[in-house]
């Protein structure tokens, strides 16, 4: 599921954050990081831990780089979940 929903996620924070809707962003950002935390990606989860706290604190100047971080390595997320799911055979 993490892996068929996070371009839809990306694009929603993505959206989110042009809106200017810092508290809305973080929201969805406490979601994404207890997602990335239940597949064991601690990467995506300190991200989505940053961009979390900047977004319900409404510091939006603070989410960019963070997200800008997630976005580009959000690859490299999914080849890990789907190589540690080979492992399960599943």
């Amino acid at each position: 599921i993490y892996i068929d929903q996070l371009p839809t996620t990306l694009k929603q924070l993505r959206e989110l954050l042009a809106q200017g809707e810092g508290p809305q962003f973080g929201k969805l950002a406490h979601r994404l990081k207890g997602e990335s935390g239940a597949v064991s990606l601690k990467t995506a989860w300190d991200l989505a831990y940053t961009m979390e706290k900047a977004g319900k604190e409404n510091r939006l100047s603070d989410i960019d780089e963070p997200f800008k971080q997630f976005e580009t390595l959000a690859p490299t997320f999914e080849a890990e979940l789907r190589k540690y799911m080979e492992t399960l055979g599943t």
